[in-house]
């Protein structure tokens, strides 16, 4: 059987549905923008499987590009819960907790968790020091014994870091996502995908002046 070939692939898997092929004909799937048999595919795959790294993968990117932030994280966090050494998948985690706005520690924790498998990936390695660095100044300069209201929330009037976000993962789904949950310097990176990909110009347009305007307002 040709693993590359789409009808024997999926010839096999009606046949064979307990394969621990599925992510191969999964990913085929998602490649073609056809999240819904991509999904159908990884869920069967990981009711035989359920910790299998690849399969796990692919659904948390299929989670993402229909604009799941949430359920994306939790399929990711399943990676590193099963012990498996998938760099793509700690990479990915740590990347949609920082759309998420997770705590600074829960994202230092994941890009720690990714130098552990290596040492040289630069995003990792710019990350870590970076919010290391801003806990230690924030500890230091932290005032004792006062009663401290509860954090606001608020969106920061400075960039945090860009997303590596994947062509097939940008969407104005996503967009909207991060909007609403006051990540507007991400949702502009993915909006410069998306204009990469020669999408609407006019709609993106709207959204950058949109964005805009709020970050303008918040730090204002």
């Amino acid at each position: 059987m040709d693993i590359h070939n789409k009808a024997e692939l999926e010839l096999y898997f009606a046949e064979n549905m307990e394969t621990v092929l599925f992510p191969v004909l999964a990913d085929i799937y998602f490649l073609e923008e056809d999240y819904i048999r991509a999904r159908k595919v990884c869920e069967i795959g990981l009711s035989h499987y359920p910790a299998q790294p690849d399969g796990l993968f692919v659904l948390a990117n299929v989670a993402l590009a229909e604009g799941k932030l949430t359920e994306a994280e939790k399929t990711l966090k399943s990676i590193q819960r099963s012990g498996e050494t998938h760099l793509q998948g700690f990479v990915l985690l740590a990347q949609v907790q920082e759309a998420l706005g997770r705590s600074q520690n829960t994202i230092l924790r994941s890009w720690e968790a990714v130098l552990k498998i290596d040492a040289h990936q630069k995003q990792a390695k710019k990350t870590v020091k970076s919010i290391s660095e801003k806990l230690k100044v924030e500890t230091t300069t932290k005032e004792p014994a006062k009663k401290q209201k509860p954090p606001e929330k608020i969106v920061s009037d400075e960039p945090i870091e860009s997303l590596s976000i994947s062509p097939k993962l940008a969407t104005f789904t996503l967009v909207s996502v991060l909007k609403n949950q006051g990540l507007f310097y991400q949702a502009l990176d993915v909006l410069s995908v998306l204009k990469e990909k020669g999408e609407d110009s006019e709609r993106i347009a709207k959204e950058i002046e949109y964005i805009e305007s709020q970050i303008q307002s918040h730090s204002s």
